[in-house]
């Protein structure tokens, strides 16, 4: 995956008008979601990280008990859910622990339901549909670093291109979706996977990589 040398104004548009709490008119946010080079360390992407890495660790600490009933404790839940991701629906259902990186670049569709141990870094825009499914353990990487050593250690560039989702999708237990990956509707992804690339609609695709098992318009 090759750095990108122009801005995406579309998507730099649709994160401002559907996103919340993203950092409006910043520079490097804009080259990060862009697929640009980006420094992640200035303060206006730096701040904000760490926010939201305390902001998963509280709603992963939220205990029933500290609650009246556990009606109570659901819409607690999803108040902190609102203020962890950019969008979400609150159809969808996310299970504690789970760990982000910044958390607005992520948007989530109605009745989703992701199990613990979800890892997100979210330096490009994740996209994950409706009537999803993700397993434990599935970790989406958007970012990744220049092979140049200089770029790398000493001036701690990096780029990010988005992952998109589609609609029922199913993906396994310990599955990793790499930058720049597409999902279509209807696909289940098997459990141990490393997606590397784009899956078509209608598809079961397993392994490292994973590969296509199963193409069925009625699976």
């Amino acid at each position: 995956m090759t750095e990108r040398f122009e801005k995406d104004f579309a998507l730099i548009k649709y994160a401002y008008e559907n996103f919340n709490m993203v950092p409006k008119g910043n520079e490097e946010y804009e080259r990060m979601i862009s697929g640009m080079q980006y420094n992640r360390f200035v303060p206006e992407l730096k701040v904000p990280r760490i926010k939201t890495h305390e902001k998963c660790q509280r709603y992963s600490s939220m205990k029933l008990d500290d609650f009246h009933n556990p009606q109570e404790f659901e819409i607690s839940q999803k108040h902190q859910l609102k203020q962890i991701f950019g969008k979400i629906d609150n159809t969808s259902i996310i299970e504690p622990p789970f760990f982000l990186d910044y958390g607005f670049n992520i948007e989530i569709g109605s009745y989703t339901t992701i199990a613990p141990f979800l890892t997100i870094i979210d330096g490009g825009i994740v996209k994950i549909g409706s009537n999803v499914k993700l397993g434990p353990r599935v970790t989406f990487i958007t970012t990744t670093h220049p092979l140049d050593t200089v770029k790398r250690v000493d001036e701690e560039y990096e780029w990010a291109r988005g992952i998109n989702i589609g609609d029922f999708v199913r993906i396994g237990a310990n599955v990793t979706i790499l930058a720049g990956v597409s999902i279509g509707d209807n696909v289940v992804i098997g459990e141990n996977s490393v997606v590397m690339r784009n899956v078509p609609s209608n598809a079961v695709f397993s392994g490292i990589p994973a590969r296509m098992v199963k193409k069925d318009g009625n699976l």
